[in-house]
This record gives C-alpha cells, structure tokens and sequence, in this order.
C-alpha cells in the first residue's frame, strides 16, 4: 500500500479534471443553443422576406390588372411589420413578325393586340427601427427576389382611327 504522505493531493487532481470537462461540456451546449437561435431567427426572417417578394408579385398584378400601370411601380411598405416589398411591372407590347394588327380583316375594327408582362419583386427582412430598408440594398439581412412573367393576347378596339 501507499502511504499517506504520498496519496496527498490526489482527490485534488482528480475533481480539478472533472471540473475541466465539465466547464468544456458546458461551454459546448451553449455554443450549440446559440447557434440553434441563430439559425431559427434566420429562417424566419427569410420566411419575411419571401413573404414580402410575394406580396409584391401580388401588387404588381393587381396594378397592372386594374389600371395598365407600367414602368417601376413602389409598394408603400409596412416597416412596422419588417415588410419592405419593392417591385417592378412592365409591360411591354408584342407583335409577332407576320401577324396581321387588323384581326378582323381589311376595316374591320379590331385589332390583335399581344402583351408581354414581367413583374419583378424583391423582399426583405428589416428591423422596426430601420424606416429606410430599401430590399435591393446589399447588407446582411435577409432578402428574396420573385419574378413573374406572362404573355397576353386579346382582341380590342383600335386606339386610332384612320381618318381621325
């Protein structure tokens, strides 16, 4: 057997060890929890952000369906809800090579008349504090982009007529 004077100090090292791993395995779980916040706050504010892209293919439907708006069309933000959608509607008018403008013959009235319209949304997850959060901006928020595309042929009154 040992003696005394040499076991001095042993339990000492021992719980001193323990105590390390244990600070080691503590530090770890909290890294890991905060990185798992991190990772959620993340993911909801890209849901925002997509949500706002959304919101914003919506209006520019909406602008275009109901009024024929084209060119860069804003959408009045709700910042208070961190939804900052831009978007951009054009239209722009087709005409096939070949085709005829006069659908319904020589005089007839009515004109072929081909749309092509392209919305482009952009959404972004912005503080309540931030008034100015502009979603083409580059910073480290999330943002979205949407796009959306259509064509349209319809059949409408000339807008001149000839001899007018």
């Amino acid at each position: 057997m040992n003696s005394p004077v040499r076991q001095q100090g042993a339990v000492l090292m021992v719980s001193l060890i323990m105590l390390l791993l244990l600070t080691v395995i503590a530090v770890t779980a909290s890294n890991v929890s905060t990185l798992q916040v991190r990772m959620a706050s993340n993911s909801q504010l890209q849901n925002i952000a997509f949500q706002a892209a959304e919101s914003g293919i919506r209006h520019g439907q909406e602008d275009i369906n109901g009024s024929g708006k084209s060119g860069t069309l804003d959408y009045a933000a709700d910042t208070s809800a961190g939804i900052a959608p831009k978007y951009a509607a054009t239209t722009v008018i087709m005409i096939e090579p070949g085709s005829s403008l006069d659908a319904a013959g020589e005089g007839g009235g009515t004109s072929l008349v081909r749309y092509q319209v392209r919305i482009s949304s952009h959404g972004k997850a912005c503080d309540e504090s931030d008034t100015s959060c502009d979603p083409t901006t580059t910073d480290n928020r999330p943002r979205a982009q949407h796009l959306l595309g259509c064509k349209i042929q319809a059949v409408a009154a000339p807008l001149c007529k000839q001899g007018s």
